[in-house]
């Protein structure tokens, strides 16, 4: 996987992530559907800090290859659970 493509990647999955808040996606999550939108949004990202770290750890010369293909593999796999994972009534997620 080329560095540019791996930046990309990640540069994208981080941008979705930080948009999923607005779009109140804490909602395909049992526990957290369970919680008023102003304490399910700050838990949500709190679970998403070590994803986050792992994340920009995979963009440093440290990571290891296997690491980095795990990540391009996750947004392959990601990609495909948006598309068809069902829509919560409250989420803002755009209609397929």
């Amino acid at each position: 996987m080329s560095d540019v493509a791996l930046f990309a990647c990640v540069l994208l999955l981080c941008m979705h992530e930080a948009d999923a808040i607005h779009r109140h996606e804490w909602e395909i999550f049992p526990l957290l559907r369970r919680l008023d939108s102003d304490k399910a949004a700050p838990w949500f990202l709190v679970l998403h800090l070590p994803f986050f770290a792992m994340l920009l750890y995979a963009i440093t010369d440290a990571a290891s290859r296997g690491l980095q293909v795990g990540v391009a593999i996750f947004s392959v796999v990601h990609v495909a659970l948006h598309f068809f994972w069902p829509r919560t009534p409250n989420s803002e997620l755009p209609v397929r």
